[in-house]
This record gives C-alpha cells, sequence and structure tokens, in this order.
C-alpha cells in the first residue's frame, strides 16, 4: 500500500491497542505543521531567507491541505520565520489532521467512531484496521536504527519527528534501550550522506516544533494559574 509520510507519522504516533494517539494534541499537532513545511519545501512553494519563510509565488497544488496552508501563508503581510509559523499554523492542525485520518480510513488503516457526550459535546476514538502495517514500520525504522544502515530522507524525516515528539518508546521499551536508541539515532542521522542534503530542513523544523511546544505548554500553565 502506497502510504505518504504523514500517514507513516499518524501510524506510528498511534497507540497500538488504545483508541487514540500515544502523544499529547499539542505534540501531534505541531509535528503535523512541520511537517506540511518539510512538503512544502519538498514541492519547492516555499524557501528560507535568514530563517524567514520566503514563497515561491508560482506554486500551485491540488491537494486541500497543501493548498489551504500556502494560500494561509500567502495572506499574511509578514514574512516570519518558520518558529513562528508552526506556533500560528498549529490552530489548523485539527482540521488537517481530521482530512488526513480520513483519507487514511478510505484505504482501511483507521477506524473513526464518533462519539458524543450530553447530546451536543462530540468527540472522535480511532482505531487502528490493520496494526501489522504499523508493526513493520516500526520493525523497519527500529532495525535501521540499532544497526545503524543508511536511511532513506523519508526515514530520516519520519525518526526525526518521532524524536522530536519524545517517542523513543514506540521503538524500544526498556530506559536503557532508549538511551542507546537515541545515541545510535543522532549518530546515523549525523552521519548519513541522505541526510546532508536535507538535514537542515529538518533540524530548522525539529527544533521549531521542539519551541513550539515549549511556548504552547507555557501558555497553557500561565493560563491555568489565572
Amino acid at each position: 500500500m502506497n502510504l505518504t509520510t504523514i500517514e507513516k507519522f499518524f501510524l506510528l504516533a498511534k497507540d497500538p491497542v488504545k483508541p487514540r494517539f500515544s502523544i499529547s494534541d499539542l505534540h501531534l499537532h505541531h509535528a503535523l505543521i512541520g511537517m506540511l513545511f518539510l512538503e512544502l519545501s519538498k514541492q519547492n512553494a516555499i524557501s528560507q531567507e535568514n530563517e524567514k519563510i520566503v514563497l515561491n509565488n508560482d506554486f500551485k497544488s491540488d491537494d486541500p491541505v497543501i493548498n489551504d496552508m500556502f494560500q494561509t501563508l500567502s495572506r499574511s503581510r509578514r514574512i516570519r520565520r518558520l518558529r513562528t509559523w508552526i506556533i500560528k499554523l498549529s490552530s489548523k492542525a485539527p482540521k488537517y489532521k481530521r482530512t488526513f485520518l480520513e483519507d487514511m480510513q478510505s484505504k482501511g488503516l483507521v477506524r473513526i467512531e464518533v462519539k458524543t457526550i450530553m447530546g451536543f459535546i462530540s468527540y472522535s476514538r480511532i482505531y487502528l484496521e490493520k496494526p501489522e502495517i504499523r508493526g513493520e514500520l516500526v520493525k523497519d525504522l527500529r532495525t535501521a536504527v540499532l544497526q545503524e544502515k543508511e536511511l532513506t530522507a523519508e526515514m530520516i524525516v519520519l525518526l526525526a519527528m518521532t524524536e522530536a515528539c519524545k517517542m523513543h518508546r514506540v521503538f524500544v521499551s526498556e530506559r536503557k534501550d532508549v538511551k542507546i536508541f537515541k545515541s545510535k539515532l543522532k549518530k546515523i542521522i549525523k552521519d548519513s550522506p541522505v541526510a546532508n542534503d536535507v538535514e537542515r530542513t529538518i533540524r530548522q523544523v525539529q527544533a521549531a516544533i521542539i519551541a513550539a511546544i515549549t511556548v504552547s505548554a507555557a501558555a497553557a500553565a500561565a493560563s491555568s494559574r489565572r
């Protein structure tokens, strides 16, 4: 089955048993926006100058999520840094996530059940329909890291995003193994010839996600104390 990088990330982030994701919405939403920026960069829709996002005004896309995000960037009167955009666009992430999950449901990867509380408050429960696909993905990435194999550009993106979201336990469970996994992951990304072509963009997105999550968490904590 042909899956997009974002669909693979959702499979990794999905709890293999429980009807939810294994990471918080805060992490998931910021990671999604970061990966969409990577996709825009891959499609030459954007570039960076002095750490700020510059648009390719000739870019067009038939993908509804990519197009919506690009149009949002286009309407801005200010040239912003990647970190600022990730924070700003995180409010759109739930809508984008829903679109991706519905596509995954049409492929038979997940099942979405909408529940209601008190007749008008709705929420979704997400179930894996083909856990073996997730299992193979986890196994392939874990083996590549632990055996220090050469990574493809897509594998680097997935692993960099899982590291940004502190998802190492998706691959290994014991504390001592997590330490080994993290060490090997950093080394293999640094040494990979594929990483040399995309490392700069990935690392900037990764750093932006971590910073955005820190800022958002601090703001939420400050709000709760009021």
